[in-house]
């Protein structure tokens, strides 16, 4: 494979020279196999096809190799968005060792080339390599937009803004939140400018407001996120009021930035409020779109109970995992694989969380409500969820002895006597 050091003649002790039209008919073959969906033959044909043209010469090279790059870039994209992150990674690799070499070759025809070769793969590299690699390509790529945007008055302002972007998420993943917060301010300083010329770019400033909001609320500043999230959500209400098809999920996700902001600001019933109004918004979101949303609401409220109970405020707790419950009820009756589960785990731990403040009446309802779901669960795979509903019915007895019921504490207590597992299902 070829890397960064390649030199101008190409891979050496290769035989006579390769004809155009073997070249040629190789990289129709890479192209073949890609639109079969044939990865990593592909990948293999589109290296074999740059050995054969860097043998060929510089003058065919120079003015066949970049659109065998350019092919190589589009299946790293295709393949990205086809959820296929490892293969687009060794797609994006190869397309970028040899952007570098271009560059070298012509910097003023191909450094352009380069720098978005270099953001791509950081972006790529996020999900696959240590995340201090990708924080590297990342600044790379920032870094020579600058100095491209520096030569030229300007000119490269959206590819420096984007390669921004492309930074801070390095940066937010290897927790380097200092430096996030500050070139997430730049990045939105930068695409306010470019969205006040051409409205097209405001979309990348919602995107640019989100980051800063994560940044700030990780450094303890959530007034300050605040702030900001307000300016992303009504922004993204915009954009979603035009165009909901597009912009009504990115709206939500601003909804779910605010919700966290105003909980740290212990500002739980408005956050509570903006909780439910993403969860209505939801409805409106295409079946995929709307799970995915659904379960993020689910897991951010979830993380925010957890918070507040490991904080030694089970009370704050109550008020997200309540939130929970009733949003994967609502959502339970369209997707009960995913979302009964989870309904079922949250139950328990809202019925710990009851007894825990002295609220052993209420518990009662919501143990009953957990042992239902698990009932519902061990009928269609016994072996995996009788112990957790066993588990639910336990809990269930002590909430009704907590609550004066001894009676029908006991009742209920004789009755799951016989219900546990058999030794075949202990073991599976």
């Amino acid at each position: 494979m070829h890397g960064e050091d390649l030199d101008a003649t190409g891979p050496a002790g290769h035989g006579p020279p390769a004809s155009v039209d073997l070249a040629r008919s190789t990289a129709g073959r890479a192209q073949e196999l890609a639109a079969q969906g044939r990865w990593a033959e592909a990948l293999d044909a589109y290296r074999a096809a740059v050995d054969l043209w860097w043998e060929i010469g510089d003058g065919t090279r120079s003015s066949f190799l970049p659109q065998l790059v350019g092919s190589l870039d589009d299946h790293a994209l295709h393949l990205a968005s086809a959820g296929l992150p490892a293969e687009a990674y060794d797609m994006s690799e190869l397309a970028l060792s040899l952007w570098r070499q271009l560059a070298r070759d012509n910097p003023a025809a191909y450094r352009p080339q380069l720098g978005a070769a270099v953001r791509r793969h950081a972006l790529l590299a996020g999900g696959r390599q240590p995340a201090a690699d990708a924080v590297s390509l990342a600044e790379q790529s920032v870094e020579l937009w600058r100095e491209l945007d520096a030569a030229d008055a300007g000119a490269w302002r959206s590819d420096l803004a984007a390669a921004l972007i492309v930074y801070v998420l390095a940066l937010a993943q290897a927790k380097r939140w200092a430096d996030a917060g500050r070139f997430a301010t730049e990045s939105v300083e930068l695409w306010a400018q470019l969205a006040s010329e051409e409205p097209a770019h405001l979309p990348n400033l919602g995107r640019a407001l989100d980051q800063q909001v994560v940044a700030l609320l990780e450094l303890r500043e959530p007034a300050q996120a605040l702030e900001v999230c307000r300016r992303a959500v009504e922004l993204r209400r915009t954009l979603a009021d035009a165009d909901p098809g597009t912009f009504l999920s990115e709206l939500i996700r601003s909804l779910m930035n605010q919700v966290f902001a105003l909980s740290q600001t212990r500002q739980y019933g408005e956050a509570l409020r903006v909780a439910r109004h993403a969860a209505e918004l939801c409805r409106g979101l295409a079946p995929a779109e709307r799970h995915r949303s659904v379960r993020d609401l689910a897991q951010m409220a979830l993380r925010e109970a957890t918070r507040w109970k490991g904080a030694q405020q089970p009370s704050d707790a109550l008020l997200f995992s309540g939130y929970v419950i009733d949003l994967l009820r609502e959502f339970a009756a369209d997707d009960r694989g995913d979302f009964l589960p989870n309904l079922a785990r949250t139950l328990d731990n809202h019925v710990e969380w009851l007894l825990l403040v002295g609220r052993a009446p209420e518990a009662t309802d919501f143990s009953a409500s957990a042992v239902e779901t698990w009932q519902v669960l061990a009928a269609r795979d016994r072996g995996r969820y009788l112990p957790y509903l066993l588990q639910a019915k336990a809990r269930h007895v002590v909430a009704l002895a907590k609550a004066g019921r001894e009676a029908e504490a006991l009742a209920f207590h004789e009755q799951t006597l016989g219900e546990r597992p058999d030794p075949a299902e202990d073991s599976s």
